[in-house]
């Protein structure tokens, strides 16, 4: 017979492999610095980092040319392997608008409307109520490498616009959830 005493262990750091892969994702005061933005056409979102949020806003409102773009950010993913993104958005009543989330293998690049593999929706397009929470979707990829984590936004003039507060993100977060 056998008996062992029990013993405590205490780590430092979680496994890497299964850490936030987004930097950047609570949106603390400098976390732009990781976030790349990209505009589809010549009228531009404009992206403020404050209070823990990154928010969307237009120029106009309603907007005189339509605006489509976002932010991003490339991770390495796994093949075959579950990953779950989740993130927090608000925004207010929009209109003619798009708020989505993209997980693809292109790199977004200004002039290019950007739609490789969309996952999730905030805006039900002519449903133009508003949301506040959290959004989760879980997935696989086929091959191992980097992706492109896209949160796109944009409306359509002339009746098109954010709310009026914009449309806000925070709390980030995409890590991989099975062995």
């Amino acid at each position: 017979m056998y008996s062992a005493a029990a013993a405590s262990v205490t780590t430092t750091r979680n496994d890497p492999a299964y850490d936030n892969l987004i930097k950047g994702g609570k949106m603390n005061a400098g976390d732009d610095q990781y976030w790349g933005k990209y505009d589809a056409n010549a009228s531009k979102i404009i992206w403020t980092l404050a209070n823990n949020t990154y928010t969307a806003t237009t120029i106009n409102r309603p907007v005189t040319a339509s605006v489509n773009g976002g932010i991003y950010q490339a991770v390495q993913v796994v093949a075959n392997k579950t990953y779950r993104y989740t993130m927090n958005g608000s925004y207010g009543v929009t209109q003619d608008a798009w708020f989505q989330i993209l997980f693809g293998q292109a790199v977004p690049a200004d002039g290019k409307d950007y739609s490789d593999n969309q996952k999730i929706s905030f805006i039900n397009w002519g449903t133009w109520t508003p949301f506040n929470g959290t959004k989760t979707v879980d997935m696989t990829f086929g091959a191992s490498g980097t992706i492109y984590v896209v949160i796109k936004a944009g409306c359509n003039a002339s009746n098109g616009h954010f709310s009026t507060q914009g449309l806000s993100v925070w709390n980030v977060d995409f890590r991989r959830i099975q062995e």
